[in-house]
């Protein structure tokens, strides 16, 4: 029984930490797209401004 009990942590133990590295990853993913597309509303609206002060289209 101590056999089968220690196997099951130890399973519980590598699933939870591929779990918890994968939500890692997740976020340092979502990170990256999130400040992606800020930069990206930045440049649009830097673009919208020009246009609207009478300058040329980006």
């Amino acid at each position: 029984m101590a056999v089968f009990l220690d196997t099951q942590q130890h399973e519980y133990q590598r699933q939870h930490f591929h779990v918890v590295d994968g939500m890692e990853e997740e976020q340092v993913r979502m990170e990256r797209e999130k400040r992606a597309l800020i930069d990206k509303e930045s440049d649009y609206y830097a673009a919208r401004r020009k246009v609207e002060l009478g300058g040329e289209q980006a």
